[in-house]
């Protein structure tokens, strides 16, 4: 039998046999197999389970929230492509193992307590503060939520602090981590310096043919010359045809009218009654009254009750402000109660004053701007759309600059950096990746396909390319000798200042005798800093050393502010804070450290936790996830 199946699986019908043997493991349902046990499922952990459809649902609403907040929006794929797919992968993950962890130690979230979440939150509340079971559902479903998931993820968070809780509770930082903390943060220091001019060590002769030869050879590879190529662009921008934008004066005020209430109108003034409760419950019984219109004087239980008139942002509590302001609000609307401080308030809507429109005279730029935007970018379509007929033609730069009217604008050789040998950078080429990228993906005379996106179009073309190479001796000649004597003389400073410090180290000098050999004199600091603050008068190579160092008498040797000079750092006092003073420093510093102490407590656990709970990721599903959103 096993002879027979090796001759099968050599013959050409073995891949046949294997093809309906897949098929019909599929029409039966096993195709455990090949997903570690999870079907379709992305991931299980425990009872818990993240299938495709739950994933995609996450997916799309974490795209609708972030396209809300920012006002860009952004495809599934751009979204796998910028990491985002795998990141909240790898968060739903997380939130599974979580979930089946608690499940394993019976920790659980009620219905009522998810159900004390919603009722409480204010997106759910009408304007009087109840919960609207239909303003929650719509809600939900503007934000990509059915209420099942939208549940589920609060059952989910509520978990997750619960085990967190669970890492950190009880917490107390040590006194003697507090102590050490505040002895290293409070702890002051002064230090001494000398600065070592290249006067100080003498110039350095110059090279002789032979060394500066023998140099040039030694650095070839940072003499060599970049590739660099003669490059052509034809360039469209949507703002090239803002000064050809036809406006009419009908044009402009009827875009005026459009947007007269929204944008050229200021703020509307409003007159309401403020009244005021000690508690929620008095307050509550008292709406009644207030929607029925009633005066001052029939609130007894009101601690006060004032009409006022003004502005939104006059209103102290923001939150009845947002309400009392809101567009549909109407003459006769009633507004909370809102806890204010101590007390709970209730607003009701007296008149509304309209704001004053500016007239068309003064905002007439600003109207124009925006029909020539509108109308530049209807025009750059249909540029865009004579670019891609003329391309199809065969046409080159010329020939669509002709047709077109936009010119051929052509750029000394430039490196793949965009700049020419003398290190400028023109800011057209460097508009777009793909402008560079083309250029140097081109062979000489090649012209690139139509590039950019909806607000900018370019084509390029590589005119001449300039092969790398390596200059002649006599072409650098001058500049080398320039570059050999800076780096004899940075050589020698830094020489000088190891010395130094090599005499002082071994006692045989201090900082002062060597500044008085050399002619100058030692600098100090005009007051100790501690480890949070700047000493502006250290030079900045050494300064961020001082509190490296490990006591009195320690130096550190680095470049100086300028190219030409070398500086010795010396510590010369350690102020740390002790007994009494340091006891006094730790209660605040432990508190500061209790967040940082739980974080990395709680990374702890849950490495932990991830350990104890076996994770069963299906790698195949998601990439057949990402194929999907991303077929290409």
């Amino acid at each position: 039998m096993l002879t027979l199946m090796r001759k099968l699986l050599r013959s050409k019908f073995s891949g046949v046999i294997f093809g309906l043997l897949i098929l019909a493991m599929a029409a039966w349902g096993v195709t455990d197999v090949f997903s570690g046990g999870l079907g379709s499922n992305l991931a299980a952990a425990g009872d818990r389970t993240l299938s495709i459809a739950d994933f995609d649902e996450t997916v799309e609403r974490e795209l609708s929230r972030a396209a809300r907040e920012s006002g860009q929006s952004m495809t599934k794929a751009e979204a796998d492509q910028q990491g985002i797919i795998d990141s909240l992968y790898q968060r739903e993950q997380f939130r599974l193992v979580l979930g089946a962890y608690g499940d394993r130690l019976g920790v659980s979230t009620s219905d009522r307590q998810v159900r004390d979440v919603i009722t409480s939150t204010d997106a759910f509340k009408t304007e009087t503060g109840s919960f609207d079971p239909q303003l929650y559902r719509a809600t939900l479903q503007n934000a990509g939520f059915t209420p099942a998931s939208y549940e589920e993820i609060i059952e989910s968070d509520l978990t997750s602090e619960v085990i967190q809780e669970m890492a950190t509770a009880g917490l107390k930082v040590p006194s003697v981590l507090a102590q050490l903390q505040a002895g290293y943060l409070s702890e002051k220091r002064t230090a001494d310096w000398l600065v070592i001019t290249e006067a100080m060590v003498g110039t350095v002769a110059d090279p002789t043919e032979e060394e500066l030869r023998t140099y040039y050879d030694e650095r070839q590879d940072a003499l060599r010359v970049p590739e660099r190529r003669i490059v052509s662009v034809i360039a469209l921008d949507e703002d090239d045809f803002r000064s050809t934008a036809n406006i009419s004066e009908d044009d402009v005020v009827a875009l005026y009218e459009a947007l007269k209430a929204e944008q050229f109108t200021t703020p509307d003034t409003r007159t309401y009654t403020e009244f005021v409760f000690e508690t929620e419950d008095v307050a509550r019984s008292d709406l009644g009254r207030i929607a029925g219109g009633a005066s001052a004087d029939r609130f007894p239980d009101a601690i006060t009750v004032n009409e006022r008139t003004g502005k939104q942002a006059e209103m102290a509590s923001a939150d009845l402000a947002s309400r009392v302001f809101a567009s549909s609000a109407l003459p006769g609307a009633v507004f909370g109660p809102v806890q204010t401080g101590q007390y709970w308030t209730v607003a009701r809507l007296e008149a509304v004053t309209p704001g004053d429109t500016i007239p068309l005279d003064q905002v007439r730029d600003e109207v124009v701007e925006e029909l020539a935007a509108q109308e530049a970018a209807a025009d750059y379509l249909d540029a865009q759309a004579d670019f891609d007929s003329l391309i199809g033609t065969g046409a080159d730069l010329e020939s669509l600059s002709e047709d077109l009217g936009t010119p051929v604008l052509t750029f000394a050789p430039v490196d793949r950096s965009g700049r020419n040998a003398d290190g400028r950078v023109f800011p057209l080429l460097l508009e777009s990746d793909d402008i560079l990228q083309r250029a140097f993906d081109l062979a000489e005379g090649g012209q690139s396909r139509r590039l950019g996106d909806s607000n900018n179009t370019y084509m390029v073309r590589v005119d001449s390319v300039i092969p790398a190479s390596v200059p002649e001796f006599e072409e650098v000649e001058d500049r080398l000798r320039a570059v050999w004597k800076r780096e004899k003389q940075t050589t020698a400073l830094q020489d000088k200042a190891n010395a130094i410090q090599l005499a002082i180290e071994s006692g045989a000098s201090t900082l002062a005798a060597q500044a008085a050999e050399l002619g100058t004199e030692v600098q100090s600091m005009s007051q100790p800093v501690t480890p949070t603050q700047q000493a502006a008068e250290l030079p900045r190579s050494v300064g961020g050393t001082l509190f490296a160092l490990r006591q009195i008498g320690d130096m550190q040797v680095g470049p100086g502010n300028s190219p030409n000079e070398y500086v010795i750092l010396q510590l010369t006092s350690i102020d740390r804070p002790e007994g009494a003073d340091l006891e006094a420093l730790a209660p605040a510093m432990a508190a500061s450290l209790e967040p940082t102490l739980a974080n990395d407590l709680f990374e702890a656990f849950a490495y932990d936790i991830q350990t104890t709970i076996k994770l069963k990721s299906n790698g195949n599903a998601l990439a057949g996830y990402k194929s999907q959103i991303a077929p290409q």
